[in-house]
């Protein structure tokens, strides 16, 4: 189920410009009426959450010494206003735990830290939101966390650092681990609770995406992992005194739900995962994120596509909000991207647009 991570098209390098990328798409009939932007002066975290991934950041997380640019790529600033003008109000931007924090226990890279407050400051300048996402699948250089060489301290002591050089709570969200597949769901649940509890004893403020156990599937939230406890059962209790925690969960449309298919199930086949997840989350008092999903560019994927945006816009109560996989400037030729260039906009970004203000 590990997505693409490797550069997929060096026309995604080029700075298309915002105006050029509207005038194509108005040529390709994709243009919409202008919408009305979500207002963020008072925080766009707690309010309507429609917009991208923009990966990258989190390429080649292990060879060292890595080089911008080369092994991995920040979103360049012509990025935010390119999906901020179609009405996106939130970037989940993908990290490596093993750049920003080599040794752990230890200071954040200097250099990484000013990457990420451009990418803040990027973000900030079109009037979002960013949620930084550690896109480390539970593990640190390849090892587990909650193992010797990982404790499970040193996730909290990750956060703690992160959250102290972005301290804009109002616009900077922490996703605590990207599919924690390497961790049991029982001890998963634990840990992110024992962290948000942490940072909130240190003062931290931030809203914080907590995801399902697992490969962090709506399909699996009520099936039991190898523990023998299901992320429904673990998270029933979980608690967040500031309640400004998300449920995070990915749901991908082809047969085995990994987004590495070019065909999809229907929406009758996807979308009761979604409600079903909305119902619990409703009876918990909680709200679910959909942090990742995507489908390839086909009639078929795109109605599934459109019945899933057409679900979660109609839940509020349920839902704080979604974001696709993906954009990015090495994302061109993913086969499920929403990253347009100067000669084509894909058909998941012209239904996104539609609903990025809903």
């Amino acid at each position: 189920m590990k997505r693409y991570a490797g550069k997929v098209g060096r026309d995604g390098l080029k700075p298309w410009s915002t105006a050029l990328i509207a005038a194509i798409m108005c040529l390709s009939g994709a243009g919409v009426a202008a919408q009305t932007r979500v207002t963020v002066s008072e925080g766009c975290l707690n309010q309507r959450m429609r917009g991208v991934s923009l990966a990258g950041a989190e390429f080649n997380p292990t060879r060292v010494p890595a080089q911008h640019f080369r092994d991995y790529i920040y979103p360049s600033a012509s990025q935010y206003p390119l999906f901020s003008d179609m009405g996106a109000s939130v970037f989940r931007l993908p990290i490596a735990w093993e750049r920003v924090q080599p040794t752990l226990f230890s200071d954040l890279d200097a250099a990484q830290v000013s990457l990420l407050r451009t990418a803040y400051d990027n973000a900030r300048k079109s009037g979002d939101c960013l949620l930084i996402d550690l896109h480390n699948y539970g593990t640190h250089q390849g090892r587990s966390l909650g193992s010797s060489e990982v404790p499970q301290g040193a996730l909290l002591d990750f956060w703690s650092r992160l959250a102290a050089v972005l301290p804009d709570d109002r616009h900077v969200a922490l996703g605590l681990m990207n599919e924690p597949v390497r961790v049991s769901t029982a001890a998963w649940s634990r840990l992110a609770q024992e962290v948000v509890l942490g940072l909130r004893h240190a003062g931290a403020r931030h809203y914080v995406m907590v995801a399902g156990g697992g490969w962090s599937g709506a399909h699996s939230w009520f099936k039991s992992d190898g523990s023998g406890v299901s992320s429904a059962t673990a998270f029933a209790n979980f608690q967040d005194p500031l309640d400004r925690s998300y449920f995070e969960v990915h749901q991908y449309a082809d047969g085995n739900y990994s987004g590495t298919g070019n065909t999809c199930q229907s929406a009758d086949a996807i979308v009761p995962f979604l409600a079903a997840v909305g119902n619990w989350a409703e009876s918990n008092g909680q709200k679910m994120f959909l942090g990742e999903f995507g489908v390839a560019d086909n009639r078929a994927c795109l109605a599934t596509l459109q019945a899933m945006l057409e679900h979660i816009s109609n839940r509020p109560k349920a839902w704080a909000g979604w974001s696709y996989w993906a954009a990015g400037e090495w994302m061109t030729e993913y086969p499920l991207t929403a990253q347009p260039t100067a000669t084509r906009v894909p058909g998941p970004l012209k239904t996104l647009q539609r609903y990025f203000n809903r």
